[in-house]
């Protein structure tokens, strides 16, 4: 596995509980990329104040690690994913694939969302100083949205939280991935939905924007893994639907209003 000279690094933001897991193991699968689960680079550069070299390799490492052995039987900070996320994609069995094989890594990067969107909020100003140590040009950044109102009750589920707090942290990351797009020009928005309904057309865009060549027969392959998971019982979100505080601060962000416009 030989990594090139001019790297190219790959940021997701936004809010967590959007698919940026799954996406992340979908890019983690092509021969030029690794993307780690959560190896937290920003946060460690940023936060921690880590040598950029050392997280860097921390990165790379914990990447190739993944996908050797399938981002659905890694672990993250000594936990298994969780239930969502194992069943959504089992692909391990790729790496003996040749059409998966690793050479020159082009892109390296973390799909931690919501912890770099939340390092961005914090500190604004550190986290342009190290975007421009790695080089503006080199840098990149996906954003993938979701209907908020699953977002909300996925996080309910996964992390124990309450609609409320899992409101405010839906629109605060989701906010801060925007404000990203205003600051740099590398910069993607796409839908879960739309991976998950045509995650041909959604690959072959990212990998446009990457600048990086993606075959046809790859992107066939990996589209057939992606399993569409079923949708939550329509109760869940009838419940937050029907809570009036939350639903208006959830139409004051105007990064919803399609979203929620749709369910009515």
């Amino acid at each position: 596995m030989i990594i090139a000279e001019n790297l190219k690094y790959l940021f997701f933001v936004g809010s967590g509980r959007t698919g940026s897991t799954l996406l992340g193991q979908l890019v983690n699968y092509h021969p030029s990329c690794l993307v780690s689960n959560e190896s937290r680079f920003l946060q460690n550069c940023i936060c921690e104040n880590r040598d950029i070299q050392m997280s860097t390799e921390m990165m790379v490492g914990q990447a190739v690690h993944e996908y050797q052995s399938g981002l659905e039987k890694s672990t993250t900070h000594g936990s298994k994913l969780d239930q969502y996320q194992k069943d959504w994609i089992k692909m391990g069995d790729l790496v003996a694939n040749s059409e998966f094989e690793k050479k020159e890594i082009k892109i390296i990067g973390d799909k931690k969302a919501g912890g770099n969107a939340t390092t961005f909020r914090e500190n604004p100003d550190k986290f342009q100083h190290i975007i421009d140590l790695l080089g503006r040009e080199n840098v990149y950044f996906i954003q993938i949205t979701r209907d908020p109102l699953d977002s909300i009750f996925s996080y309910t589920q996964s992390h124990n939280y309450s609609v409320e707090i899992a409101t405010e942290k839906v629109i605060q990351d989701t906010q801060s991935g925007i404000d990203i797009s205003k600051m740099f020009n590398n910069y993607l928005l796409c839908k879960y939905e739309d991976l998950l309904s045509d995650p041909s057309a959604i690959l072959n865009m990212i990998f446009s924007f990457l600048d990086e060549v993606c075959r046809k027969e790859w992107i066939a392959e990996i589209s057939t893994k992606i399993s569409l998971k079923k949708k939550y019982k329509n109760k869940h979100v009838e419940n937050i639907m029907s809570n009036k505080d939350i639903m208006k601060k959830l139409y004051s962000a105007n990064c919803f209003r399609e979203f929620l416009d749709e369910r009515k």
